[in-house]
């Protein structure tokens, strides 16, 4: 059995090879936890937060205000790392 030059063989092959793989891919991708956007809060927390680490006097007045709104949400501030951690509808 002789092949032609530019025979589809090989591309099938491949294909088979890598279909199994790909839907294993997919079926690890539905399983997985969605990413979650941050809040509103959250964001103007963390860039008050970083300008007040600039020294910015104003910044660190308005992340300690945030601060105190992510609190009363139900948010939880993890100082290891400087974030915070909200669950549950917002």
């Amino acid at each position: 059995m002789t092949r032609k030059i530019g025979s589809r063989l090989p591309a099938r092959r491949i294909i088979a090879t890598l279909m199994p793989l790909l839907a294993a891919l997919a079926c690890a991708a539905a399983l997985t936890t969605p990413a979650r956007a941050l809040t509103v809060q959250e964001q103007g927390w963390q860039v008050a937060n970083s300008k007040c680490h600039d020294g910015d006097a104003k910044q660190c007045e308005l992340r300690d205000r945030l601060s105190a709104v992510l609190k009363r949400h139900g948010c939880l501030y993890h100082e290891d790392g400087d974030w915070w951690k909200c669950s549950g509808a917002r």
